[in-house]
């Protein structure tokens, strides 16, 4: 199980009053090796941001080519979006859950959670269809393009933070243990 460093806690001693204060770190509890390694947490985060970002382009190539095609067979926006779903979330949520997030959430508790997340975002992204296509000048597809990447980088954070976290990260913080 891969679990994140906490960024070390900061207690202030003023037992000397005035302006003399003196800063020391705390390590986490249990855990006196423990040091915050801003960069490379940094460096990971975005490493897991562009696989997300490889296996969304991948599976919004399926979504939008089955999309066009059922759009163009039936004229109707519900019907292709549905139809789109059905057919991309199979391979996005094999992807994000193996290859992005390297999850270790068992499929009975993921997979629920992940359809839910996929059903809020279709609704989501059918009324930004709807509304695009109808007060601005975009087409339907290019409508379903834009409010699709507008909730790119929501639908990242929310399958990060609530449905492939691990379970360190979804532990609550620490209370600080020093008196300020």
């Amino acid at each position: 199980m891969r679990t994140l460093p906490r960024a070390p806690q900061l207690a202030v001693d003023n037992s000397a009053g005035g302006m003399n204060s003196t800063v020391r770190s705390i390590n986490s509890v249990g855990d006196p090796g423990s040091r915050f390694h801003g960069l490379r947490n940094s460096m990971r985060m975005h490493h897991v941001f562009l696989r997300f970002g490889a296996s969304s382009l991948v599976c919004a190539t399926i979504d939008n080519l089955v999309f066009y095609v059922v759009y163009r067979a039936t004229g109707t926006i519900a019907g292709a979006q549905i139809s789109a779903r059905a057919v991309s979330v199979i391979f996005n949520y094999l992807l994000v859950h193996r290859a992005v997030f390297v999850s270790d959430q068992h499929h009975h508790v993921a997979l629920p959670r992940y359809l839910g997340l996929i059903v809020f975002n279709a609704v989501l992204a059918y009324v930004g269809i709807r509304f695009l296509s109808a007060f601005t000048p975009l087409s339907v597809f290019a409508s379903k393009i834009a409010a699709e990447t507008l909730l790119f980088a929501a639908n990242f954070a929310m399958q990060r933070r609530f449905i492939f976290a691990h379970h360190a990260e979804t532990a609550p913080p620490e209370p600080p243990s020093s008196h300020l």
